[in-house]
């Protein structure tokens, strides 16, 4: 917990991480920071600091405050996968303590697509449909892992994560009423989160990496309770889009969490993805 702390600390950039687990490229566009908010007047129950600077702040505390509390979760899924034209419905299960394991298992048609067990220190993927398997775990000079787990676990219990969301920040009323707040970091990171006026609860979040001439989005979308939308995108271009659905959740009851990977599979270990994972760290965790 002491390495965490240390890392969201000093994590202006740590939301680059997410991309990290949905493909190993870091990559996207700069947005320009919307200053029109500071025109607008807004209403607060508790009222706003006298500096409207820490409007946005306010905001996100107000959101953090009323996340769901939990020591543990379980729930079945079903996954609506889009690449392109080709459609794939998935099954499979999601179970999480907090703070210590994900772990979640994918099939179709009753047979095992992948299992995945991941730890504030380490990620473990086996694919019995394949007999491959992969282990990822953090170089001993590196603190990406943790905060990595600990945006992963928010996002999937629909928590709003300060790791994310530090950096200078605006915000603006949508004509709905929502609250949009904006962040741009060194102009290679930028973040977009749409909050309930009412609920303060997310029911969306965006982040952009670029790198060179590439660009990279991805964007969580809540549009109801349980459900979420997840899209990949490359200099606009859709690339992958999944909906997943908790179906009978269940939440602070003992679970279990197998992971076993036959010795007669072959483990790949830290093939890509700590290089990348790297250099992310150097560019947006560690101290400027």
């Amino acid at each position: 917990m002491e390495q965490l702390k240390k890392a969201h600390g000093r994590s202006k950039h740590a939301a680059a991480a997410i991309l990290l687990l949905i493909a190993c490229l870091t990559a996207c566009r700069s947005d320009k920071a919307d200053t029109g908010w500071m025109d607008q007047s807004f209403s607060f129950e508790n009222g706003f600091p006298a500096g409207t600077q820490d409007s946005a702040a306010c905001i996100l505390r107000q959101s953090t405050s009323r996340n769901v509390d939990f020591h543990t979760f379980a729930s079945n899924m079903n996954a609506k996968l889009k690449l392109g034209a080709l459609r794939i419905g998935m099954g499979g299960q999601i179970r999480i303590a907090a703070d210590s394991v994900i772990w979640a298992i994918v099939h179709k048609m009753g047979l095992e697509l992948v299992r995945l067990k991941f730890t504030p220190d380490s990620l473990f993927m086996y694919s019995k449909a394949s007999q491959t398997a992969a282990i990822y775990t953090d170089p001993s000079d590196s603190s990406m892992m943790p905060v990595l787990y600990k945006i992963c676990q928010n996002l999937l219990m629909h928590r709003t994560d300060t790791l994310i969301f530090n950096g200078e920040k605006t915000v603006s009323r949508t004509k709905k009423g929502f609250w949009q707040i904006r962040g741009l970091s060194e102009d290679s990171v930028a973040w977009a989160t749409l909050l309930d006026d009412r609920t303060y609860r997310i029911l969306q979040f965006d982040i952009a990496v670029r790198e060179g001439n590439s660009e990279m989005q991805v964007t969580f979308r809540y549009p109801k309770e349980h459900v979420m939308d997840i899209r990949l995108a490359q200099n606009r271009k859709e690339l992958i889009r999944v909906e997943i659905e908790y179906t009978q959740p269940q939440a602070d009851i003992p679970l279990s969490f197998p992971f076993q990977i036959p010795e007669t599979v072959p483990v790949m270990h830290n093939q890509g993805l700590v290089k990348s994972m790297k250099a992310v760290e150097n560019e947006h965790i560690l101290p400027e």
